[in-house]
């Protein structure tokens, strides 16, 4: 087992300038604290740890998705904080050092996220944080429009934060099960994260002073993340709704097992061993794979599988059946 005060994870598909600079401007930190950088490749060819540089390398062998990728990375590591860091992200020297701060002086907070500007200091429109309603949906995101770093006032009761550069009190991460790796690859694991943190009674909020700059859906195409959209929503709805009936049918996004294993996640904690991680992302991409081949239209589910092979190719024989039957059923619908 590994010790440290911060476990900053780094999560990325594969080696590239953009990962080295997130990993250079983590250890450019100025702090007094122990950071461990940990970054988590999610590739099918690459699998083992091993350390360069400073920095812990964790091969998970597929790709386990955002969620999965960071408890990959926090495995046989013990820590007082979870720094949850996208290979696109490039944070303030300052950034850490204020957020535990924020977190030291305010023991109701489980999270905090620095704020997410550009080179002008400016906030662009939607990325300082969202108001949300009793149900975790978000009702407006802020500001408006692009604004001056500056010139924001503080969210009161924010909705959820956004999953990219959260710091997470550890205990409270692995009471709750940090980020559900059910909502696979990625999307909308950052309102789930706020609503279980909201129903255990736990607060969350953007530090202005604390700054990054997070370019965003660096990895995924516009047809993926819209499909993504679709699905985790509905899953979304079904793991905190208990009137939302769930079974298998051809028009639901996501299986009756799927959302009653998200609705347990809720309630206890995650397995965070690799193994379990990759039966899960197995279960998860296979499912998806199948709900693309019922639901979706031809080009956009021939688009969606070959982004996901590239991207999961789960070496799973589930998996591997499921991407077999919707490859063919595309090319026989395309001949």
């Amino acid at each position: 087992m590994i010790s440290c005060d911060v476990a900053a994870v780094v999560v990325t598909l594969k080696d590239s300038p953009r990962l080295h600079e997130a990993i250079s401007s983590i250890k450019s930190s100025v702090t007094h604290v122990n950071v461990l950088v940990i970054c988590v490749i999610n590739d099918p060819s690459v699998s083992g740890t091993w350390q360069r540089d400073g920095v812990r390398y964790v091969g998970a062998g597929m790709n386990l998705g955002w969620a999965g990728g960071v408890h990959a990375g926090l495995i046989d590591v013990d820590s007082k904080y979870v720094w949850a860091i996208q290979d696109d992200m490039i944070v303030d020297p300052h950034a850490l050092e204020v957020l535990i701060r924020s977190l030291e002086s305010n023991q109701a907070l489980a999270s905090v996220r620095p704020l997410n500007v550009d080179a002008r200091g400016v906030v662009a429109a939607s990325q300082q944080g969202n108001l949300a309603n009793g149900n975790g949906r978000f009702v407006t995101r802020l500001p408006l429009r692009p604004t001056l770093a500056q010139n924001l006032i503080p969210i009161k009761n924010e909705g959820y934060l956004a999953s990219s550069g959260q710091l997470i009190r550890r205990e409270v991460w692995d009471a709750l099960g940090g980020f559900d790796p059910w909502y696979y690859p990625w999307g909308h694991i950052d309102v789930d994260f706020g609503q279980t943190l909201r129903t255990t009674g736990w607060q969350f909020q953007t530090v202005l002073e604390a700054r990054m700059t997070h370019q965003g859906q660096a990895s995924t195409t516009s047809n993926f993340r819209s499909l993504c959209m679709v699905r985790h929503d509905y899953l979304y709805d079904a793991k905190w709704d208990p009137s939302v009936i769930t079974h298998e049918n051809a028009a639901i996004p996501v299986s009756a097992f799927i959302v009653q294993e998200s609705r347990n996640g809720a309630a206890k904690p995650r397995s965070t061993d690799l193994e379990s991680l990759r039966n899960v992302t197995a279960v998860a991409a296979a499912d998806l794979a199948l709900w693309m081949s019922r639901a979706m239209s031809d080009e956009l589910s021939y688009l969606s599988l070959r982004q996901l092979v590239l991207n999961s190719s789960t070496r799973r024989s589930v998996g591997k059946r499921a991407f077999a039957a919707l490859r063919r059923k595309v090319k026989a619908n395309r001949t």
